[in-house]
């Protein structure tokens, strides 16, 4: 389940992270390279702590879309790999609705906690717009 969270869900991320590397300055790498920095050490010490947060919130975002991934998971679970959609689309038919709304609640609080740490993380805390 996991690697094919990662094939689907990998172009989202890089998608979110492009509009970030392109927008840090070219000229940030070429002075490192002038002051005899490899293109590894560049990379390590100049790019990567500019991308960190917009890598978090890209990871993030990857998070929140694969815990209501529904589908995928239905398709690929065995007994033990179950993710909370699978669980909660199985408990549709043996609990009450009381214990599904409860548990989708909790999905709820944890989706609004991912969306607020990503928005920090960008500077842009806007809920319900």
């Amino acid at each position: 389940i996991i690697l094919a969270y990662i094939v689907a869900f990998t172009p989202f991320a890089l998608r979110n992270l492009s509009g970030s590397l392109r927008a840090i300055d070219p000229a940030l790498e070429e002075a490192a390279w002038l002051s005899g920095a490899s293109w590894l050490r560049g990379l390590k010490d100049i790019l990567l702590p500019l991308l960190r947060p917009d890598i978090l919130k890209s990871w993030i975002l990857v998070f929140l879309m694969g815990l209501r991934e529904i589908p995928l998971s239905l398709m690929l679970h065995t007994q033990g790999t179950e993710t909370v959609g699978v669980v909660l689309f199985s408990f549709r038919e043996t609990i009450g609705v009381e214990a599904i709304s409860a548990l989708a609640v909790i999905v709820i609080l944890i989706t609004l906690a991912g969306h607020l740490i990503a928005g920090k993380l960008g500077g842009e805390l806007e809920v319900g717009r």
